[in-house]
């Protein structure tokens, strides 16, 4: 009985060995793609972007930019 218990944990350790790797491993992709965002968004990073994608960052950054002046304007008046 020992035994069998002993290998059942061991198999339970496995799996979340497993499972925690494959998290990791999405994780590390999602931080990578913002990290890249970043660099992007700072002027960096943009020699291998298209015209759509450059298209679509100048429309990110008018929209960031209007919320951040509809912010100022808001702590302003």
């Amino acid at each position: 009985m020992v035994n069998n218990a002993a290998a059942k944990i061991m198999t339970m350790k496995k799996r979340v060995f497993t499972i925690d790797g494959e998290n990791l491993k999405k994780l590390k992709e999602v931080n990578r793609n913002l990290r890249k965002e970043i660099r992007q968004r700072m002027g960096d990073c943009m020699n291998d972007l298209g015209i759509e994608d450059l298209k679509l960052l100048e429309e990110e950054m008018d929209k960031a930019a209007k919320v951040v002046r509809e912010c100022k304007g808001y702590q302003v008046c």
